[in-house]
């Protein structure tokens, strides 16, 4: 992978996380079967490359802090729900 791609992916990330893309789309983009990092490697060693390099992570750890958003609002939606029936 060159530099220029993990740019453009990163940029395409920030855009998405920018106009709120839920974690199961964002995952379907960049990690689904035909995601974009899909495209980046075509033998197991640049797919070992890929999943050690610096964007995989930080690809990863966006997609882990949409997931906790989602479950904090999902919670919050539940005592919400909750408060409303016992009062």
């Amino acid at each position: 992978m060159n530099t220029t791609e993990a740019k453009s992916i990163q940029s395409e990330a920030k855009k998405l996380l920018k106009k709120g893309v839920t974690a199961p789309e964002f995952s379907r983009i960049f990690f689904g079967l035909e995601g974009r990092l899909r495209f980046l490697w075509s033998t197991p060693d640049e797919r070992h490359q890929l999943v050690r390099s610096e964007l995989y992570r930080w690809l990863q750890q966006e997609l882990a802090g949409l997931r906790r958003q989602e479950v904090e609002a999902f919670e919050e939606e539940v005592k919400s729900a909750a408060d409303n029936l016992l009062h």
